[in-house]
Parts: structure tokens; C-alpha cells; sequence
């Protein structure tokens, strides 16, 4: 009888075990589940706020590029426009440009490229005043500060060589007859290069400077030419050196003969100093590494 009693508290005791587990399972299950749904729910969560902000990153893409797209077509039809208006209406500045571009500049430049002699200077600086004088008053204004600033051209020594190698008898004879004076009033002291004032309204390039003010000295150029040589030029025109006017090579030439005047001291001395420097540009015109150092001294 005890057997039994003992038998029945062990299937009271595996029944209530078993409700027990079967509790515990069901809120396991519960837990897993509420747990399995939140996980869910964050997850969906994330991909609605990464969704969200992947357009508004293309809404603000395109409204950029809308902005842009905007602005270069506003930019382009107000281009076309100033285009439109300018061909239709230049303004008085752009016409005044184009008039002495074409009036003036491009000629003068022309002149120069046909008369590159150094006889030819004088002449195509009065080409230059007779073509300012056919433009507007102000833009003669502002053209003439200049050709005063570079009148070098206009210096006595330049109108006598130009005065010389011309055509015409008579303006050879008046440039030997002032070349004899200036010999007669020449000094051992160093002459002093002035820019002459210049004549806007001379119809001759000799008419240039007043000559009554004028220092006149004879041109270097000129210097060993014996009475008899000035008389010969009197009857032909002289036949002068081919030095070119207002090339860079002239430009460089002056700075290699200003640089070997402060170096050196004497005429001989110079002279070896340009000639060396003109004959190392000859052999290598650069250095544009270390190895045509190496080079040059192989």
C-alpha cells in the first residue's frame, strides 16, 4: 500500500513538473516572440529612415542640379542678349577701340614691319602722327602721352640719319649743313640723350622738333664721315647699316651693352664683354636642365 501511495505522489509530481515546463515554454515563446517583433520593428525603422534620407539626398541632388541648370541658362540667354545688343548697338568705347585699332595701331605696325631699318625710325614715327591726327580729339588725348614718352625717334641725332639716306636733295643738304654745325659745337663732356618735344602738326617728318631750340649733335653713326663723305651724301642718299628698329633683339642689345657698362671700365673691355656674352647665347641659348651644363663643358 505504501508502493502505491509513493507511486501516485511521483505522477502528481511529473504532472505538476510538466505543467510547469509547459508553462515556461509558452512564456519563453511569448518572450522570443515580442522580442523576434521588435527586432523587426528597428530593423524596419532603419530602412524607412535610410530610405528617407537616400531621397532626400537625390530631392536635394536634384534641386542643385535644377539651380545650376537655372543659372547657366539665365547666364547663356543674358550672354546671347549682350551679344545681341552689342551687335545691334555697340557701345561709344567699343567703337572707339575698332577705330584706332584700324585707324592707327594696325597701320603704324605695318610701316614698322616694311620700314625695319634704322634709317626708316624718324619716318615711321611721323606716319604715326599723321594717322593720330585723323582720330577723335580724345582719343588723340590720350594717344599723344604716349608718342611723347617714346619719342626717341624724334631726337635730332635720329631726323639727321633719317635726313641723310632720304630721296630728296634738299632735305640731305639741310641735314649736312646741321651735322657741320653740330661738329663745330661738339665737346669732349658726354652728351645727354633728352626726348625731344614733339610737333603733332608736322607735315614733314624733318619738321618734327623745333631745330632752332633743338641741342643738336651729329649721329654716332655718322661720326667718322670726312667732309668729302658729307659732301658725297649731299649728292646720293648714305648708304647706312641695316640695324633693325623696335625688335626684342634691339631690346636685349641695349641690356647687354647697359650691363657691360657697369662691369666694365673702356671701350676694348666692353667690347670683349658683349661679344663673349653673344657668342655663349650662340653656342646654348639655355639651360633648361643640369645635363646641358654637362654638356656645354664635354
Amino acid at each position: 500500500m505504501l508502493l502505491g501511495q509513493q507511486q501516485e505522489a511521483n505522477d502528481a509530481l511529473q504532472a505538476q513538473l510538466a505543467v510547469v515546463q509547459g508553462q515556461l515554454e509558452e512564456q519563453t515563446a511569448v518572450a522570443l516572440a515580442g522580442q523576434l517583433a521588435e527586432l523587426r520593428a528597428s530593423e524596419h525603422a532603419a530602412a524607412v529612415r535610410t530610405a528617407r534620407a537616400e531621397a532626400a539626398a537625390e530631392a536635394a541632388t536634384a534641386r542643385s542640379e535644377a539651380v545650376e541648370t537655372v543659372a547657366a541658362a539665365r547666364a547663356e540667354a543674358a550672354a546671347k542678349a549682350a551679344t545681341a545688343r552689342s551687335e545691334e548697338s555697340p557701345s561709344s568705347e567699343l567703337k572707339q577701340l575698332v577705330q584706332f585699332i584700324v585707324g592707327h595701331y594696325v597701320p603704324v605696325w605695318f610701316t614698322v614691319r616694311q620700314n625695319s631699318s634704322c634709317a626708316s625710325g624718324a619716318k615711321n614715327l611721323h606716319r604715326s602722327v599723321e594717322l593720330l591726327r585723323q582720330m577723335p580729339a580724345n582719343i588723340q588725348a590720350v594717344v599723344r602721352p604716349v608718342l611723347q614718352r617714346s619719342s626717341h625717334w624724334a631726337h635730332p641725332e635720329q631726323l639727321l640719319l633719317a635726313m641723310t639716306a632720304d630721296d630728296n636733295r634738299e632735305t640731305r643738304a639741310k641735314a649736312v649743313q646741321l651735322i657741320r654745325a653740330a661738329r663745330l659745337r661738339e665737346t669732349e663732356d658726354v652728351r645727354l640723350f633728352r626726348s625731344p618735344t614733339v610737333n603733332f602738326g608736322a607735315e614733314r617728318y624733318e619738321d618734327l622738333i623745333d631745330w632752332s631750340s633743338a641741342d643738336v649733335t651729329q649721329p654716332p653713326l655718322l661720326r667718322d664721315y670726312s667732309e668729302a663723305d658729307l659732301d658725297g651724301v649731299v649728292e646720293a642718299p648714305a648708304s647706312l647699316p641695316d640695324y633693325p628698329v623696335q625688335t626684342q633683339a634691339v631690346e636685349r642689345t641695349v641690356k647687354v651693352v647697359t650691363e657691360a657698362c657697369s662691369s666694365v671700365l673702356g671701350e676694348e673691355s666692353r667690347h670683349g664683354l658683349i661679344t663673349a656674352k653673344l657668342r655663349h647665347r650662340r653656342t646654348i641659348s639655355a639651360f633648361n636642365s643640369k645635363r646641358d651644363v654637362r654638356l656645354l663643358s664635354a
